[in-house]
């Protein structure tokens, strides 16, 4: 009996740990959903950034190369070529507002885990109250049997006298 006890703490223990190890271990299923996830808000982000870099680089591109381009932002700043002649409107604020926005960085976060250190403990502790509970619940049993196949106690000749 003391060999099926100890058996049945190790699966038992062993048990636990594996189950604590796969589903939230390091390593686990329910981390994993939660680097997909992570993964999916990255993603979706990059390609945000991979959009304003295309408008910034036209923007770019325009301004280096473009007379008509460099001519709108200059007048937009208060330049005016020698051919040309300014009015003034009063209490008028023209121009378009430009204002670049380059996005932001993410930073990836570190799913939640169970250490592998408590999984393991976990398991131990699991096996161990499992050998306490089977030599608890099953010593009784096992008394009864060993009198009856000594013949002595409550049992006389296979008959119960109680």
């Amino acid at each position: 009996m003391s060999r099926k006890r100890i058996i049945f703490s190790v699966f038992f223990g062993t048990l636990v740990y594996c189950l604590m190890s796969i589903w939230f271990g390091p390593i686990g299923i329910v981390p994993m959903g939660h680097l997909r996830a992570e993964n999916a808000r990255i993603a979706e982000n990059l390609s945000n950034l991979r959009g304003i870099h295309d408008e910034l680089d036209s923007a770019f591109r325009n301004l280096s190369s473009d007379p008509d381009t460099i001519a709108v932002y200059a007048h937009e700043l208060g330049y005016v070529a020698d051919s040309e002649r300014l009015i003034k409107l009063a209490d008028f604020t023209g121009g378009i507002a430009r204002e670049y926005n380059p996005g932001f960085a993410l930073k990836a976060a570190t799913p939640a885990s169970v250490p592998e250190w408590i999984c393991k403990a976990l398991g131990l502790f699991a096996g161990l109250v499992a050998f306490a509970l089977f030599s608890i619940f099953r010593t009784e049993a096992s008394h009864d049997i060993v009198e009856k196949r000594a013949g002595i106690g409550a049992y006389y000749g296979g008959i119960p006298s109680r």
